[in-house]
């Protein structure tokens, strides 16, 4: 079986969309101001048009400065809207991760990681829980064959059997019993 990459190529592009989408909003919002700042009747005559252009001089470095923040503004936003997205997609994934993977240690098999279908590394989930089912049913098997070594009497009992052998298979009931399958 070939391993899945944990984050697809498809990331990528839909990260680029995203950008995209906020420059193409950025400059949309230049155009709408500076259309609705800089329309102004320039005047019947050449005085009045003079004016008129004097006027926007003096104010043509306050309206830049508006719309160069409103694109600082609107960029940092996407980007850190972008960014608190994509964490979440990663953090929230890894930490399931870590919680599974602890309790799997500590001999609880039964656990899986559930994701949501956009997070990151589910690839990885679906890997650590056929892992899990994997480890499951190879100590349901130990458990088994140990229960079908255990030599029983004729009347069905458990009979004792010699020493060594029964410190072995106590030794392994041990083991196996801190597995929760």
């Amino acid at each position: 079986m070939q391993p899945t990459p944990p984050i697809t190529s498809d990331v990528w592009r839909k990260t680029f969309a995203l950008c995209s989408l906020f420059f193409a909003l950025g400059i949309a919002i230049t155009c709408v101001l500076l259309l609705v700042l800089f329309h102004k009747p320039a005047g019947a005559g050449y005085s009045d048009s003079f004016q008129t252009l004097s006027r926007f001089r003096d104010e043509l470095v306050s309206i830049s400065v508006l719309i160069s923040l409103s694109g600082l503004l609107l960029t940092l936003g996407g980007i850190i809207f972008i960014t608190v997205l994509y964490s979440h997609r990663i953090a929230g994934p890894a930490y399931r991760l870590a919680v599974v993977s602890k309790m799997a240690s500590g001999g609880d098999l039964c656990q899986r990681a559930h994701f949501r279908r956009k997070d990151f590394i589910k690839p990885m989930a679906e890997e650590m829980n056929a892992m899990l089912s994997h480890y499951a049913s190879l100590m349901e098997e130990l458990h088994n064959l140990l229960q079908q070594e255990t030599p029983t009497g004729d009347d069905g009992h458990a009979q004792q059997p010699p020493s060594a052998l029964a410190a072995r298979l106590d030794e392994i009931d041990t083991i196996l019993s801190r597995y929760r399958v």
